[in-house]
């Protein structure tokens, strides 16, 4: 009878440990579970954030974007230029920006020179020609004798430099000198050139040196500036490309 008893007891025992033991397990399972889901929903937010941050960031290049390929009418060629010019001629999204400048129709060799005591002729010259053409844009206020530094002139490239010379022969038999014209155009800064820059642009590929910052024009026309220009314009205005 004892011996019955204490079997019993022990079979007790074990049954409580054992419920015992798997309630424990239960429980602590549950709870593993809590951190999980606690985990899932921070990386979650954290995804958002990210994005969120990812998207403004978006935002914030677009906004620089638009902000550098805004053109100034008032600034002068030069500082354009310098500003469009490195390292190419446009922006991101390749959009050219143009520009309308009002100056001296010029030779590069003849920089120096009075740009109202400038000819046509001396333009279309040899040497002078073969130096590079383009334009001394007028500067408000800028005396015109002071315009005499290769900084204060801009080259065409080599399309607009063809355009540029079939103009000049349209113009007035009275249109001697003081060339004054309007430009529109965009920049570009492969225009090639020889050591020494005596003939722009370069069309022998093997004498080649370097490349120079200028403008391709997309237009040209006569232009009379008050107090400056020597002839009215003609009548209908010399204009190319031709309307």
């Amino acid at each position: 009878m004892k011996v019955r008893k204490i079997i019993f007891v022990i079979i007790f025992i074990l049954l409580v440990t054992y419920v015992f033991l798997l309630t424990r397990t239960l429980i602590n399972k549950s709870t593993n579970i809590t951190p999980i889901v606690k985990t899932t929903d921070k990386d979650t937010a954290s995804t958002v954030t990210s994005n969120s941050k990812s998207e403004d960031a978006s935002s914030n290049n677009t906004s620089n974007l638009n902000k550098d390929t805004e053109t100034n009418d008032s600034e002068s060629m030069a500082k354009w230029l310098d500003k469009k010019l490195a390292p190419s001629n446009s922006t991101d999204k390749g959009e050219k920006k143009i520009q309308t400048y009002v100056g001296w129709m010029f030779d590069r060799d003849c920089i120096g020179i009075n740009p109202v005591k400038h000819t046509k002729a001396c333009n279309l010259m040899g040497t002078c020609s073969s130096s590079g053409l383009g334009i001394i844009p007028n500067i408000a206020g800028k005396d015109f004798d002071t315009y005499i530094a290769l900084d204060n002139f801009i080259v065409f490239d080599g399309n607009s430099t063809n355009v540029a010379r079939a103009f000049l022969r349209c113009l007035p038999e009275d249109w001697k000198n003081n060339i004054t014209i309007k430009v529109k155009g965009y920049a570009v800064n492969n225009i090639p050139t020889n050591a020494d820059e005596s003939e722009v642009p370069e069309e022998d590929a093997s004498k080649v040196d370097h490349n120079l910052s200028g403008i391709h024009i997309t237009s040209i026309e006569a232009a009379y500036i008050n107090g400056l220009s020597t002839y009215k314009l003609p009548v209908p205005n010399i204009v190319f490309p031709k309307p």
